[in-house]
Parts: C-alpha cells; sequence; structure tokens
C-alpha cells in the first residue's frame, strides 16, 4: 500500500473525521499493512483482545455473531477492533474475517504514545458506543 492510499484511507474514514492532524499524522506513521485473503479471520470472537484495531482500506469484511452468522459487512473507511480496545472485559465481542481479499491498517494502541493513546481512547469510545448502539451497522 503506497503512503498516498494510506493517508487518503484515513482521511476519508468517518470513523477518524474528528481528530486532528496532529494525531492523524501519529496514526500514519505508525500504522502496519495487513493483507488478507478471502476467509482469513482479523480477530477471533470471545477471544483477549489485545490492543490491536484496524481501518479497512480495501475489500469487505465480515463481522460475525454466536453461531458464526453474520451480523455486519464492513466496507472501506470502517474500523474494526475498536469495542476490544475499550471493553472492559477486554474480549472481542465477535468475530471479523475477510469476506473478500482486504487491506487493512492496524495499529497495537499500547504501542501508541500516550498523547495519542489519550485522545484516541474517548474517540473510539464514541465509536464504539455508536456501533452498538446502531446495531454494527
Amino acid at each position: 500500500m503506497e503512503f498516498v492510499q494510506a493517508r487518503d484511507a484515513l482521511r476519508k474514514s468517518p470513523d477518524f473525521a474528528e481528530l486532528d492532524s496532529s494525531v492523524m499524522g501519529v496514526l500514519l506513521l505508525t500504522a502496519e499493512e495487513v493483507e488478507l485473503a478471502a476467509g482469513e479471520v482479523l480477530f477471533e470472537q470471545g477471544v483477549d483482545s489485545g490492543d490491536r484495531f484496524c481501518l479497512l482500506v480495501a475489500g469487505e469484511l465480515s463481522v460475525g455473531g454466536t453461531g458464526g452468522l453474520e451480523i455486519a459487512r464492513l466496507s472501506p473507511g470502517a474500523l474494526a477492533g475498536e469495542i476490544g480496545i475499550v471493553s472492559p472485559q477486554k474480549k472481542r465481542t465477535a468475530g471479523v474475517r475477510a469476506a473478500t481479499a482486504c487491506a487493512v491498517l492496524q495499529w497495537h494502541f499500547g504501542a501508541l504514545p500516550e498523547a495519542a493513546r489519550q485522545v484516541l481512547r474517548p474517540h473510539l469510545e464514541k465509536v464504539a458506543f455508536e456501533r452498538l448502539a446502531t446495531g454494527l451497522q
């Protein structure tokens, strides 16, 4: 993935729209590019969330509930994994797999600079709350 593509994905994502340019810059510089083949698991439901969250850049992700039933399909610009970051249980509330070949930008929350984490945590809480309130749409 090219730098310009990653930058544009961050800028166009409605989930990152409210962040200031300094935090966006940190995210851009610390992003890890991950390519997923169709069917590959990104997050497994019920397991320790660790501290990863992702921005879908290309392809589609399938969000699955209990029994593997698809409860949502994510398109480019959507975040995945934010609920696991802010959940007190630190468990993945849903599984996420690549519905098609995908490219994501991934971050390890704990590896981000403290100043960025202080801005991102309430932002991720807001995104997670909105996502849960609207049924992951």
